[in-house]
């Protein structure tokens, strides 16, 4: 069998910290660009390619509108192994870190925190609540929370739930069981599967 962490593919790009060339190499999230002075450089970028078989490598860092609460400067989007969060432009002077907000605050009682995309050890995406590791807030969801309230029961927010064969909106306070399809208007009436 082939292996494929092991295999290197050579490229025209030079890494910026030692002046080596970068290679692509295979990673748990897929092809990414590693810079060959590995473990002397730990250097590593994404990057697209193009159809003409040349790459373009994606800027590692993107600008947000929020700003740093412990020292003030601008924050930037930045991605992890676990998906992408807000960081503090300074770094490494300032090590202050965020998750990025849906736009849904936390429906736990007196949580105060709110939902937020992050991803499993195995790389699956689920949503879950900002303040788990202060307060161990333990509201999980497999679907996306959407910052729309429920037409039916008036909740703060409906989850995008995305199966195979289609694409639904749909309430998950109890007894509810409202449901519609993402571009709909009017309220739709609860789906008798609902339970």
């Amino acid at each position: 069998m082939r292996d494929l962490k092991r295999e290197e593919e050579p490229t025209l790009e030079v890494c910026e910290k030692c002046g080596k060339p970068m290679v692509i190499k295979w990673g748990r999230n897929g092809y990414f660009l590693a810079c060959s002075g590995f473990p002397d450089c730990r250097n590593t970028k994404e990057y697209t390619r193009n159809p003409d078989g040349t790459l373009t490598v994606l800027a590692s860092t993107r600008p947000s509108d929020q700003t740093c609460p412990t020292c003030g400067s601008p924050m930037v989007i930045r991605r992890g192994r676990f998906g992408e969060f807000l960081a503090c432009s300074r770094y490494p002077d300032c090590k202050t870190t965020s998750p990025i907000s849906l736009g849904v605050n936390c429906p736990r009682p007196g949580c105060g925190g709110y939902l937020t995309e992050k991803r499993s050890r195995r790389g699956k995406v689920f949503f879950g609540c900002s303040n788990y590791s202060k307060t161990k807030c333990d509201f999980v969801s497999w679907d996306r929370p959407v910052a729309k309230r429920c037409p039916l029961c008036d909740a703060a927010f409906v989850v995008k739930k995305v199966s195979r064969s289609s694409v639904r909106l749909r309430c998950l306070a109890d007894g509810c069981g409202w449901t519609a399809e993402p571009d709909e208007d009017a309220p739709a009436t609860p789906d008798a599967k609902a339970s």
